[in-house]
């Protein structure tokens, strides 16, 4: 898919914003999602309470890459963890660019994801393998985004995984006229009925994207009253504000 493809296949009616120069960021509110100040706030979910991940205090398991037994622990982190931070402020830069045409600006905050849909939280899992020639080896640790349906993925393991499937919640979670669904991350998009969709192409997707948008704009403040350029899934859809 070339680029030009892509961002005929990203533009839709776009949602309408407003910057507050006092407050130093855009605001709107929509059926879905409302914006403060650059913090995005999604109020539509398709997390399940069921679906939530349970810590362990360092259970032995078989590593398979070496068949050899590590310590693996999996711990809940905190919202205002430093990883939680991270992973916010990596989404609101893509859900900011593509769904809203927007940049990171000096004298501005930046954007940054306000809170995890409804169910969905993130943790991390520590492994600790053996010594090595008597030396401790630091653990490893990935960091996952738990909560969605079983029909999705068991957990998110990167900004890149989600950013798509969060743009698709705040879109509204659209569907085509058979029913199924328009989100375009990894795990909505498969070859068929069991394989997923490839990573590396939807992040390079969503990296293209959100530079061809950002070629076209100055680096200037706000001047206020803005509109997005840009939507932000393969499948335009209606959008309504509030």
């Amino acid at each position: 898919m070339t680029l030009d493809d892509l961002l005929r296949q990203a533009a839709a009616p776009p949602y309408a914003l407003t910057f507050d120069h006092a407050r130093h960021g855009h605001f709107g509110t929509f059926t879905h999602f409302r914006i403060e100040a650059n913090r995005i706030f999604i109020t539509a979910s398709d997390g399940c309470a069921d679906r939530q991940a349970r810590a362990h205090p360092g259970d032995l398991v078989t590593s398979p890459a070496t068949g050899r037994k590590v310590r693996s622990t999996l711990e809940r982190l905190d919202f205002d963890s430093e990883e939680s931070e991270k992973w916010r402020l990596s989404l609101g830069k893509f859900i900011g660019t593509i769904m809203f045409g927007k940049r990171n600006t000096a004298g501005q905050y930046d954007w940054l994801l306000a809170n995890f849909p409804d169910h969905y939280t993130l943790w991390v899992r520590k492994t600790q393998h053996p010594p090595i020639y008597n030396r401790e080896k630091k653990p490893r640790q990935d960091i996952y985004l738990h909560g969605a349906p079983v029909s999705v993925t068991n957990s998110f393991r990167s900004p890149e995984e989600f950013a798509r499937h969060a743009m698709w919640l705040m879109d509204g979670q659209p569907r085509d006229e058979e029913g199924h669904t328009r989100c375009v991350c990894k795990y909505c998009k498969r070859d068929g009925k069991h394989r997923l969709g490839d990573q590396k192409i939807v992040t390079g997707e969503l990296s293209s994207l959100r530079k061809a948008i950002l070629r076209g704009q100055p680096r200037r403040s706000e001047s206020g009253g803005d509109k997005a350029e840009m939507g932000s899934r393969s499948d335009p859809v209606e959008r309504e504000g509030k």
